[in-house]
């Protein structure tokens, strides 16, 4: 509907439209019946109160809304006026409860709210995740409280600027169109090693070969309900999505807090490994806190862009910060990156009865610390570890069974590493090899 060349939009009453649309189709009613009664008015000169007011539900923000939707009005309202959420957590709240028109009497996690938009990096992400149909449609207040407790971002970031990416790669208007469980299915469809007819397969089912067939019959409802004409009928011309990754983001937003705790314990082992002197938080209290993957950089302080590009090829899932990073947080967001790829493929290992024990403090220096290296999953992560310091780091601790002290692919140690870098630089200057040959270099020649 057009009203002076501009589309109306509705904005109060959509229940009553959808409620209008289900009553004719069971009555069975004509399409002159479809109507009803509406007061325009000019958005232009609407107040902004009045027209975020009209947007929200007055009462139960639990049944209604979304927590992304709930995220997309707190960003609208703070567009009008950027000093509307300031002080302290208590007045932030009276504040939010405010803007949203809601009252604090439903167990909305308001607290937990206020915590996600002190946090500057995380409402910078969330904003552009809550931006997407998929990001409002995953976004959960209480797990990104716990997420933010845990410091480890990028790894979380790491995802969701996968999907991010993802979408603004797809033709059209995919942030709005691709639907939560469109990109369910895309997800446990499309995986890195998928071929170009599997592609053709799930996105245009009836134009693809007999094996295609047999598997759509087995998929009916992905392939009815993913594209339609709604999103990507026009991949046909467009064949970048064949190289798009699709991460599974409703396993890493679906995990419990529980789940979380273990991949940060394992994480919280590691640094512990790697740097006693840890970095002291003073205020726990503080909303953000260092991250702890920094601990990390000083034993990573070698590292090259050769390097580098050696570890991206290793985890599953990377897009790159827009910021620029030394090469020592690179390596340090990629070791976290692959670490906690690894205990989230096997969390139920990790979390077993008769190793979760493993997962509570221990002492590094003591003698029966290197138990948990007998079993596989621990002694994968120190393999990972190895790899990315030398395999000289705490031979101690590898398993004396099968005598193998050597982590996957033969990683060298960490001089022969450096010296490796060096040779593939040699344009660098022979001064450069002279250097890693003499002594491990305190930064990268680049």
């Amino acid at each position: 509907m057009l009203e002076n060349g501009r589309r109306v939009e509705p904005v109060d009453g959509q229940h009553r439209i959808e409620a209008l649309k289900e009553y004719v189709s069971k009555t069975g009613a004509g399409k002159e019946e479809l109507y009803w009664h509406c007061n325009l008015c000019d958005r232009d000169t609407l107040p902004p109160e009045l027209s975020l007011a009209l947007r929200m539900n007055p009462r139960n923000p639990m049944m209604a809304d979304s927590h992304g939707d709930i995220w997309v009005q707190l960003v609208a309202a703070a567009s009008k006026n950027p000093d509307i959420f300031h002080g302290n957590t208590a007045d932030m709240e009276e504040q939010m409860l405010r803007a949203l028109h809601i009252s604090g009497e439903f167990g909305f996690p308001l607290r937990r709210l206020v915590t996600i938009w002190r946090n500057e990096r995380w409402r910078q992400m969330t904003t552009r995740w809550c931006e997407t149909t998929v990001g409002r449609a995953t976004f959960q207040i209480s797990t990104w409280d716990w997420m933010i407790c845990h410091r480890t971002d990028d790894f979380w970031f790491m995802a969701f600027r996968q999907v991010l990416g993802t979408l603004a790669q797809l033709p059209g208007d995919a942030a709005r169109l691709v639907s939560s469980e469109d990109w369910k299915t895309m997800s446990a469809s499309l995986d890195a090693e998928r071929t170009r007819d599997e592609v053709q397969g799930l996105f245009y089912p009836g134009d693809h070969s007999e094996a295609d067939q047999c598997r759509e019959r087995t998929q009916p409802q992905a392939a009815a309900s993913l594209w339609r004409p709604r999103v990507l009928g026009r991949l046909r011309e467009d064949p970048k999505h064949v190289g798009a990754r699709f991460p599974d983001i409703h396993h890493i937003t679906g995990m419990s807090q529980g789940q979380g705790r273990v991949l940060f314990q394992v994480m919280d082992h590691v640094v512990n490994w790697l740097n006693p002197k840890r970095t002291i938080i003073v205020d726990r209290r503080r909303n953000t806190k260092p991250l702890l993957r920094v601990d990390l950089e000083p034993v990573l302080d070698y590292y090259t862009l050769t390097r580098l590009r050696q570890a991206e090829k290793r985890v599953k899932i990377f897009h790159a910060s827009a910021a620029p990073q030394l090469p020592r947080e690179s390596a340090s967001v990629l070791l976290q990156q692959e670490v906690l790829e690894h205990v989230l493929g096997h969390l139920a290992a990790f979390n077993a009865p008769k190793m979760r024990h493993y997962l509570k403090d221990g002492d590094p220096v003591d003698d029966s610390y290197a138990a948990r290296f007998r079993e596989n999953t621990w002694a994968d992560v120190l393999k990972i570890v190895r790899w990315y310091v030398g395999s000289d780091f705490r031979p101690m601790w590898l398993p004396v069974e099968g005598g193998n002290d050597k982590p996957p692919e033969a990683e060298p140690s960490t001089q022969a590493a450096s010296l490796t870098d060096a040779l593939c630089n040699y344009d660098a200057g022979l001064s450069a090899v002279r250097e890693k040959l003499h002594g491990k270099p305190q930064s990268s020649v680049f």
